[in-house]
């Protein structure tokens, strides 16, 4: 099996390494990912206020390159608010899997931050969704 299959031991020890570095949150929020299909998933929960993006890509970025052409959905649901660096980090992850041919989702944003993302523009470059079900098609 290659090792950039979304079923191999490689990629699934990356997203190990991910959850384990990134879902203590600490303290208000937490960020976590998970692998359904061919949907990179990535949830934010509680208010993302403290939040370095450059450290997050950093951890991200081997899972981004396994995900070429692929969907990332990035659920909000459950997300109270985000700080401009947590925005910023969508921007970038949607350009990133945008030039592979993949495509971004946004899980039901709530008022706030669907407001911040149109007045950035960003809401033009992603898809705003109801459901992760949506998207990997479950």
């Amino acid at each position: 099996m290659d090792q950039h299959s979304p079923s191999s031991a490689h990629y699934q020890a990356l997203l190990t390494r991910f959850n384990q570095i990134t879902e203590h949150g600490g303290g208000r929020f937490r960020i976590s990912m998970m692998r359904v299909n061919r949907c990179l998933i990535l949830r934010f929960e509680g208010e993302v206020a403290i939040f370095s993006s450059s450290d997050l890509l950093d951890r991200i970025r081997p899972v981004l390159n396994e995900a070429k052409g692929q969907a990332c959905v990035i659920d909000l649901s459950l997300c109270d608010f985000l700080a401009s660096s947590a925005i910023g980090f969508i921007a970038v992850v949607s350009m990133e899997i945008g030039r592979t041919g993949g495509g971004v989702y946004l899980v039901r944003p709530n008022e706030k931050i669907s407001r911040m993302l149109s007045i950035l523009g960003i809401d033009k470059v992603v898809t705003v969704v109801e459901s992760v079900e949506a998207v990997i098609g479950e």
